[in-house]
């Protein structure tokens, strides 16, 4: 027996249905002497909009009655006897004339509308941003809070950041210990709760509380309703003064990270940002990485050593939002943290600053038919007086997307790679990283690159257009008030001022710095922070095809960068890493 052909259904119906529409529309789809709803919105040519007098019918003729919808009117919006409706952007004619010529380039409203979205004009952008000493509080114990009321929803933000993290803990055989603690300050159980029961009770009054601790900070988070934040404040300052690092919640946080160490080489771009964080900071924490006999050493005992050597009252900058009173949420805090004594608690010391990169061509074999690309050496720090500069010169030269010079001539121009970027890193402690990345078949890699190299050239020695300028700082300006989208994200801003030393009016002055910049500001600091003698170049893929080229564009790898250095996958769980 054949099967019945249920994809026809949606046809059948619509023909079962078409008699019934087409006699809705003879009769005007409505008895005689129905009238629409007294709240009915009054349609341009529908019901209940005022409608002309009819002609006087001549003698002896019947009046001419209105052409009723066709199925077709009536299934794609049409009206009877006046204009198709609207059906959204490009309806075409109907839209137009049911817009009131507005596509024409005249406002129903009088105005004008600009004949291109590249033609439309705005006020200038008036934006004061608050300041930091506002909500700052400094309380008994030592610890610092930013503080902000939001009475627009009913909800507690909170955010720790602790000065504790891989660079201060600084030892390489225990390297993994720092984010081992971050996980299981709040998953090994805290004060009176097990991870069962935190989650049971956060799960209730969903909430949420993370915990997290990276190279430079620990990090603890805690969003609520404030009908629960007795509990859940309760429940984070266990978790900052009474970790119980559970045994089994321990042991199953080294097979989860032992697990996860084996598949580190999957990733080409994982691989890429490892490989060259190693040879552009070597022998740094800055990238160091995890190593499984480090893991394997993890004890609860060592766990415990370290929050008690990092934890202390004094060494926490809260972040605090939401519906209450600023001075009674203070208190709250301060009675949060009374009696928390930490007698082992050191002075963070960080260690010293990396040395230099290991410039040169270095391929890293993984079987893939694209090359995964990163160029650059280190970058800057943020209190660098030539920071705002080399932000706008970076957002022409790579930063700005598909505005910048290398997106519009690799991808734009010449569509070798679907993504391509620059960044100029600017770290706090040490000086961030200069990257040139992209991916592109193995074969064009070398092209790619050899069009990033000249435009190195050209933005170090050819000003910029005036619309480049113009385009990089507005967009550099206009964002700024992103930085501050709730009160939650403004208090982080402020705590993060705190804990990097930030001067106070960092963000008063930073518009009027980018509006300062300069062409020949631009020029100056791509010679001085692009350097292409410096430059480490790490290709992940295929070191044949690589090598090989297209064998149509003049550019090989060896002739831009130098003799390569080819080096196999690092064994994700020996002892090289």
């Amino acid at each position: 027996m054949r099967s019945f052909p249920f994809a026809l259904l949606p046809l059948i119906a619509a023909l079962a249905f078409a008699p019934a529409l087409l006699r809705a529309g003879e009769s005007g789809g409505a008895k005689t002497g129905d009238a629409p709803p007294a709240s009915a919105p009054a349609e341009r040519g529908g019901a209940g909009a005022p409608q002309p007098a009819p002609s006087p019918a001549k003698p002896g003729v019947a009046p001419e009655r209105p052409k009723p919808p066709s199925i077709f009117d009536r299934l794609f919006g049409r009206r009877a006897g006046g204009p198709e409706a609207p059906r959204g952007v490009g309806a075409g004619e109907g839209a137009d004339a049911a817009a009131g010529g507005a596509s024409r380039g005249v406002d129903r409203r009088g105005g004008d509308i600009a004949p291109h979205p590249s033609k439309l004009t705005f006020p200038p952008l008036k934006f004061t941003p608050p300041k930091p000493g506002e909500f700052r509080v400094k309380l008994k114990s030592g610890a610092v809070l930013y503080v902000a009321e939001d009475h627009e929803l009913p909800t507690l933000d909170v955010t720790v950041t602790i000065r504790a993290g891989n660079f201060y803990h600084n030892e390489r055989e225990s390297h993994g210990l720092a984010e081992a603690v971050g996980a299981l300050l709040r998953s090994g159980g805290a004060g009176r709760w097990s991870r069962e029961q935190m989650d049971e009770e956060l799960d209730f009054a969903a909430a949420s509380l993370a915990t997290s601790i990276g190279d430079d900070q620990a990090t603890v988070s805690l969003s609520c309703l404030m009908k629960d934040a007795p509990l859940c404040l309760e429940m984070l300052g266990a978790v900052l003064r009474d970790p119980r690092f559970d045994a089994e919640e321990v042991r199953k946080h080294k097979a989860r990270t032992i697990e996860g160490l084996g598949r580190r080489n999957d990733s080409p771009p994982e691989v890429l940002a490892r490989e060259f964080e190693a040879l552009a900071h070597p022998d740094h924490p800055m990238s160091w990485n995890v190593r499984k006999p480090a893991v394997e050493a993890i004890t609860r005992e060592r766990l415990l050593a370290f929050h008690q050597a990092w934890f202390s009252p004094g060494n926490t900058i809260w972040a605090i939002s939401g519906d209450f009173d600023a001075k009674d949420m203070a208190a709250r805090v301060e009675a949060l943290l009374a009696g928390w004594t930490a007698e082992g608690a050191v002075k963070p010391r960080l260690p010293a600053p990396p040395g230099p990169g290991r410039p040169g061509l270095y391929l890293i074999e993984k079987e893939t038919n694209q090359g995964y690309v990163a160029i650059g050496h280190s970058g800057i720090k943020r209190d660098n007086p030539d920071y705002h500069a080399v932000q706008v010169m970076n957002f022409i030269f790579g930063g700005g997307s598909f505005t910048s010079r290398i997106m519009s001539r690799v991808r734009s121009d010449e569509g070798l790679a679907y993504s391509v970027y620059s960044r100029v890193g600017a770290g706090d402690f040490y000086e961030g990283t200069m990257e040139i990345g992209f991916q592109s078949k193995s074969a064009t890699v070398a092209y790619a690159a050899k069009i990033i190299l000249e435009e190195v050239r050209r933005i170090q020695s050819e000003p910029a257009t005036d619309q480049e300028m113009e385009s990089a700082k507005s967009a550099l300006i206009e964002r700024f008030p992103s930085f501050f989208p709730s009160r939650k994200a403004t208090m982080d801003a402020f705590a993060a001022l705190d804990y990097y030393h930030r001067p106070r009016d960092w963000f008063d002055t930073y518009r009027d710095r980018i509006a300062a910049v300069t062409k020949e500001d631009v020029m100056r600091v791509a010679t001085a922070y692009l350097r292409p003698d410096q430059f480490t170049v790490v290709v992940v893929g295929k070191s044949a095809d690589l090598l090989a080229g297209d064998n149509v564009h003049d550019a090989s790898l060896p002739a831009l960068f130098g003799k390569p250095t080819v080096l196999p996958l690092r064994d994700p769980l020996g002892s090289n890493f």
